[in-house]
């Protein structure tokens, strides 16, 4: 399952609509965000959150890369929440770790939580190989 489902399958569960918000451009071919750092758009009680989904390893790249891009701040400043969603394996447990983007005084500050959501699996042809003996 990729972080962007895993995100989907989670907000929604939350209560949120979501929608995709991640574009495939074949003349550059490159994957597009919205506003540069938006994979997914979710509704709900809260409010709109534009939700970029990761793999855990790169969360903080995409924390950098959403700090860095202008329209992030207007987004934030008209009421938009945002967070950066990673997921991946860690001692042997699947965890999922979200951090929130908050802004103050026109920087951005983030508000980070971390928790399993179950066993790590591992993929086919992946992990450790052993010798078998004849």
């Amino acid at each position: 399952m990729t972080p962007t489902q895993r995100a989907l399958k989670a907000f929604r569960a939350a209560g949120y609509t979501c929608q995709v918000v991640e574009r495939w451009n074949a003349f550059a071919r490159v994957r597009q965000d919205l506003f540069g750092c938006i994979d997914i758009v979710g509704m709900g009680e809260a409010g709109i959150v534009g939700i970029q989904a990761t793999s855990l390893s790169n969360v903080k790249a995409r924390m950098k890369k959403s700090e860095a891009e202008p329209r992030m701040l207007q987004w934030l400043d008209c009421g938009g929440r945002f967070c950066v969603v990673g997921y991946g394996p860690k001692g042997g447990s699947m965890v999922e770790r979200i951090e929130k983007a908050m802004l103050e005084k026109g920087t951005i500050t983030w508000i980070s939580e971390t928790r399993t959501i179950g066993k790590a699996r591992l993929k086919a042809g992946k992990g450790v190989r052993r010798k078998t003996s004849k």
